[in-house]
């Protein structure tokens, strides 16, 4: 009995652990296996149920968790096919901007097949709302990811749909603009015959235009291409080839073709739809014939058939309407909401594109104000050391004058040279004069450069290392070592390069020299640096005009350039 019991025990379990995976775990084998098998039912037309549902809810939260971007899409893209099937539209809808926004376009590996398929869904939806405007965008999306997928079928399905939403809205021009090159392009893709099938509603919109002849044109490819027409007895498997072949005939003043063509529309249409349009063609077609009484007649039955339809859609448009509101209105809302996260970030986006420029202005204004400063500096100098050299030639001329006419005999000698010599003075005296206005001028700039002095005294002002100093200075405490380490690494901090220039400049700065400078750059006084490197304030001065000397092989014109120098180091 036990044995038996063993034996029944394990069969069950060995039952519960085949069939389908088990519910209460989901892993990746799971994951796919329930993927491939809805995916695969799907294709095959099979109406997907609640239990489906469940299941791809479930792989869904997996794939979320731990799938790819692909894996990702396509879960919430059989995941709306289910809600598609159980009729629930919100949430199918729900489901395909799910799957889109899961999409990964930037990755190599993206699928793009399924990213076309969830945009022909939501094409699907947006056309039975009636919302034109968003269709045409969505089925360009859907056409676009197909043409990435190599999917040329779907592809060109997708530009007749547009074909044929240009005819519900009577833009018969794009259409005939459009037409030929889609057909063209269809033959290029050896897809010539699904173009042709779809060719009826290009043939009306050139009729509905007068361009009879290139009406007979496409008639003539689709009846050759499609497939759908018995060229023998001319029957077609599709009622609305009737209505344009009658609709064609009838522009081509053959009445009892066409007449031929309408009945058999009105005859083999299945729906309120094929009625209305053989109607409408008899009623034509009578008129032309001016037979008044059948005019009527079937003028008569084609308010009708209008009315007919027109009831029959505004049934299915109410029930829409009802399935699709709250979607509606989630997608305002969200819509609303990324509108207003779009203002806000381009309005971030501009404020730092803002504070950038207006800080890269900044930049280039102090730079280029700087380069002007020095521009000045370096001319007048050359200006002031042209008049100086001028000076000292004319001075020189001025006093071989003066020796030749203190050695002259004659008399007219002597005063001919007296004449040059007051001529020579006279512009000696002028030459001075311009020597010093130029050295005025230079001057002036280089109180410009004792001001900048007093910028670095106010930038360092407030640091320890600077009040340590000053406190130093007044006790007459010189600076130890660590304080200019401590000088070395605040300047550094804004410029990166300063230990280099100071060591790349030839020839080599002696520490004291190097001591100078740095505090000089930081704003301490002239004073000040003597006290803090126990030396007369006449020597600071020395050291500078000696720093300019070697590097500019010339002696500074005053104390005003040579300090100028060092704080530009």
């Amino acid at each position: 009995m036990k044995n038996i019991t063993k034996i029944f025990v394990g069969t069950a379990v060995l039952l519960g652990c085949t069939g389908r995976p088990n519910e209460s775990e989901m892993n990746g084998r799971m994951a796919k296996e329930i993927t491939e098998d809805v995916a695969k039912r799907n294709k095959n037309y099979e109406t997907l149920t609640a239990r489906d549902d469940t299941m791809m809810q479930r792989v869904v939260e997996f794939y979320n968790q731990k799938g790819t971007p692909n894996e990702r899409m396509e879960a919430y893209y059989l995941l709306g096919s289910v809600y598609r099937d159980l009729h629930e539209a919100p949430k199918a809808v729900e489901a395909f901007m799910n799957g889109i926004h899961a999409a990964d376009t930037t990755a190599d590996d993206c699928r793009y097949d399924i990213l076309a398929r969830l945009y022909g869904q939501q094409s699907d939806i947006l056309r039975q709302q009636k919302l034109r405007q968003e269709y045409m965008e969505s089925t360009l999306t859907y056409v676009k990811y197909a043409e990435r997928a190599k999917d040329s079928l779907h592809a060109i399905s997708g530009y007749w749909h547009l074909i044929g939403e240009h005819f519900a809205y009577g833009d018969y021009e794009t259409i005939a603009k459009e037409c030929w090159g889609l057909l063209k392009k269809s033959e290029e893709w050896g897809l010539l015959q699904s173009a042709a099938s779809n060719l009826c509603t290009s043939i009306l919109a050139h009729i509905e235009l007068g361009r009879i002849k290139d009406a007979q044109r496409l008639m003539d490819i689709y009846e050759k291409e499609s497939g759908s027409v018995d060229l023998q007895t001319m029957e077609c498997s599709f009622p609305i080839y009737y209505y344009a072949k009658g609709r064609l005939l009838l522009a081509q003043h053959k009445t009892d073709s066409a007449e031929m063509f309408f009945r058999r529309e009105m005859k083999q249409g299945t729906d309120w739809n094929n009625r209305q349009a053989a109607y409408r063609g008899l009623r034509e077609l009578f008129e032309e014939r001016n037979q008044t009484d059948s005019a009527l007649k079937y003028a008569r039955l084609q308010c009708e058939a209008v009315d007919s339809d027109y009831q029959t859609m505004l049934s299915e448009n109410v029930q829409n309407l009802q399935k699709l509101y709250d979607y509606s209105r989630t997608q305002e809302d969200n819509y609303q909401k990324e509108l207003q996260l779009q203002r806000e970030l381009r309005q971030a986006t501009y404020l730092r594109f803002s504070l950038a420029f207006v800080l890269l202005s900044l930049t280039f204004l102090l730079h280029y104000l700087h380069s002007r400063y020095r521009q000045k500096v370096a001319k007048a100098e050359l200006e002031l050391e042209q008049a100086q050299t001028s000076l000292a030639e004319r001075e020189s001329e001025l006093e071989r004058l003066r020796r030749a006419m203190s050695q002259a005999d004659d008399g007219a000698q002597k005063a001919e040279l007296a004449r040059l010599v007051g001529e020579a003075e006279s512009e000696v005296e002028a030459q001075r004069e311009e020597v010093m206005r130029k050295g005025d001028l230079l001057d002036e700039l280089r109180r410009k450069a004792l001001h900048h002095a007093k910028t670095l005294r106010q930038k360092y002002g407030d640091t320890p290392v600077f009040q340590r100093l000053t406190a130093y200075a007044k006790e007459g405490r010189t600076a130890q070592t660590k304080n200019f380490e401590e000088i070395r690494r605040m300047l550094e901090s804004g410029d990166h390069n300063l230990t280099h220039r100071l060591k790349s400049l030839t020839p080599p700065l002696s520490e004291m020299e190097i001591k100078v400078v740095l505090l000089l750059k930081v704003g301490m006084r002239k004073a000040e640096i003597a006290k803090l490197t126990a030396r007369a304030e006449s020597s600071i001065s020395s050291t500078l005009n000696r720093l300019f000397e070697k590097a500019n092989q010339r002696k500074p014109i005053n104390s005003g350039e040579s300090m100028e120098w060092a704080i530009r180091i």
